[in-house]
């Protein structure tokens, strides 16, 4: 995608540092660390122990290099792979539809993941779900129908157990659109399987290009955040590649979907970032991780950790809880 979605706002980058050292109790080829365990010294930003022009058998992401002439396991690497009004998905490899301007009637473009469980999100792109003032919009899925937190384009639910069957939206005035089959999947970390692109260890062409890693992510619905991070493969709960990475917050703005940034978490997550996008408020322009029922980062941080399921136990507290720097897209 040549350019990120309108009206987005703000982003902070904290200078925190967050351990990924998690088991998997799940099988699978790749269910496990590829190649070796990345480590941060007092640096978050050390250069692995190669200096620059020395031969390695290991890439410094830390995973197998792929055999030369390989074939990708990528349909799209970058946002330069896909055509207009579509963008990459750099967890999933694939081109997906967007809209940028209203469209004359509701549709359904696709939704992610296509297979998931209790506390999952469930996203839901297209067009035209409602025009104008928000309107109360629903996601079915098969038989249920739950209200959805929407704008335009794009709408979100949190999953239960029982959820299963086609997609499908419910637009203002009860136009409707439907979509694939969704499927309940079992908790705890999902193994790799070749449905979703793995790990390269090895960098992009450029820097607009996917990094060594695959992009996975964990919804902590509690506090209504989605967790990007590093690992084998991509998509909803893979197995994390351990190590030390930089945790950036991504804050949505004013008036959009807390996941909206998400086509950033994913990117970052393939060049070793965590990346926590949380649902936050703003007040007279200025944005701010304020959650009303976990006012601090430390009881953020708690709540995360009764709710992280990728691992089998939960990430230590950050190093540092100083926010460095603050973007305002204004």
């Amino acid at each position: 995608m040549r350019s990120g979605p309108a009206g987005q706002r703000a982003f902070l980058l904290p200078l925190l540092l967050m351990p990924l050292a998690c088991g998997s109790s799940a099988g699978g080829e790749q269910g496990g660390a590829a190649g070796g365990t990345l480590e941060a010294g007092a640096d978050a930003l050390d250069a692995p122990d190669s200096a620059v022009g020395e031969e390695s058998s290991e890439d410094a992401s830390g995973l197998d290099a792929p055999e030369e002439g390989d074939p990708t396991p990528w349909a799209c690497r970058s946002w330069d792979d896909c055509a207009d009004l579509t963008v990459c998905d750099f967890a999933v490899g694939q081109c997906e539809q967007r809209d940028v301007v209203p469209a004359n009637q509701i549709g359904l473009y696709d939704f992610k993941p296509s297979a998931g469980t209790e506390g999952d999100v469930l996203v839901v792109d297209g067009c035209r779900f409602f025009q104008g003032f928000p309107s109360v919009i629903k996601v079915t899925v098969g038989s249920s129908a739950l209200p959805a937190v929407a704008d335009e384009n794009r709408a979100i639910i949190t999953l239960s157990s029982s959820e299963s069957g086609t997609v499908g939206i419910v637009g203002k005035g009860g136009a409707t659109a439907t979509g694939g089959e969704f499927a309940q999947s079992a908790p705890g970390v999902v193994a790799c399987d070749g449905t979703t692109p793995a790990a390269t260890g090895l960098p992009g062409a450029s820097s607009s290009h996917a990094g060594p890693y695959a992009a996975a992510y964990v919804d902590a619905a509690a506090i209504k955040a989605r967790i990007y991070y590093p690992s084998t493969c991509g998509s909803v709960r893979r197995p994390p590649i351990p190590g030390t990475y930089p945790l950036v917050t991504l804050l949505h703005g004013n008036g959009a979907i807390y996941l909206n940034y998400e086509y950033l978490g994913q990117y970052l997550a393939t060049w070793g970032f965590v990346s926590l996008m949380p649902d936050e408020a703003e007040e007279n322009g200025n944005s701010a991780l304020r959650l009303s029922s976990n006012p601090t980062l430390a009881s953020i941080w708690e709540s995360m950790r009764r709710s992280w399921s990728v691992c089998s136990r939960p990430p230590a507290p950050p190093e540092s809880s100083e926010y460095a720097v603050q973007m305002d897209a204004n």
